[in-house]
């Protein structure tokens, strides 16, 4: 997993888990052992750190490790188990004739008590760098920047055939292995479970849930405080992508509002007050 830049994402009460010593040792629901390194970021509300198996020499691996009362990595967690099981994936890739999707893998979790406090841990892949970096550096041109929305778009797809949506999606939450262009979707905090044995959930909107997600990109539903939606994970992207190609072009400012329309409203700290209320 990559360090990552949070932009201005509607806060909650969560608490951050205290630091992990380097060589702690835990142990996922298969028993397995897993050496915590160097911290390595901090997403949301979960803390970081490479991992590797114990007899293992180098750590391939990432470990997002948050209090047990957090709402977010318990979410995460139960949609890595329930949706990105390898072997979901490859049938996925095979039967859409497909050389890469851009999910994530699952490959462990746990609940703990690690010196008298109740965590969590999710095992991830490592992953080199996310989007956001490849944007603020120019590393990307137009056409590589339709590529990568066209994989982020097979990525939902595939997020909308198990029932979920995702309501986060930004530069920040795509993440790269080697190629500039392969992008992975993270940071599944935020998902929801919009259908259930077949039967969709009734949508009514709630206030207490009104701009969830990244306000420069939150779809017109979640600023009713709608559930997220399929519906709503297009829109989401499109906003993004309005913001990406503005941020392509020579010399264009790299704010997280460029190209929107409404960043005037967003850059202004008496209006973004306002949004909050």
């Amino acid at each position: 997993m990559s360090v990552r830049e949070c932009s201005a994402v509607k806060t909650t009460a969560y608490s951050l888990a205290q630091p992990v010593e380097t060589g702690t040792v835990l142990q996922d629901s298969l028993k397995r052992k897993w050496v915590i390194g160097n911290a390595i970021g901090q997403g949301g509300f979960g803390r970081i750190y490479e991992v590797k198996l114990e007899g293992e020499k180098a750590y391939h691996y990432a470990a997002k490790i948050e209090p047990q009362e957090n709402g977010p990595l318990f979410t995460e967690m139960h949609f890595y188990m329930r949706a990105c099981s390898e072997n979901a994936i490859n049938s996925w890739k095979s039967s859409h004739s497909l050389k890469y999707l851009g999910i994530p893998r699952y490959i462990s979790s746990r609940s703990i008590n690690l010196n008298k406090t109740a965590l969590r841990f999710l095992v991830m892949d490592r992953f080199s760098g996310d989007f956001e970096s490849t944007l603020k550096n120019r590393e990307i041109s137009a056409s590589g920047i339709l590529e990568v929305s066209a994989n982020v778009l097979s990525a939902l797809e595939y997020m909308h055939s198990r029932d979920y949506a995702h309501a986060d999606i930004k530069a920040s939450n795509l993440l790269h292995l080697s190629s500039k262009q392969e992008v992975y979707l993270a940071d599944f905090g935020l998902v929801h479970l919009f259908r259930s044995k077949g039967v969709h959930t009734v949508e009514k909107p709630d206030p207490k849930f009104r701009h969830n997600g990244t306000i420069e990109f939150c779809s017109r539903d979640a600023h009713t405080g709608l559930p997220p939606s399929r519906r709503g994970d297009l829109e989401i992207l499109l906003f993004n992508l309005i913001h990406w190609l503005a941020r392509s072009h020579l010399n264009a400012p790299q704010l997280h509002s460029t190209g929107l329309p409404w960043g005037y409203l967003i850059s202004d700290p008496k209006l973004r007050a306002l949004i909050w209320r």
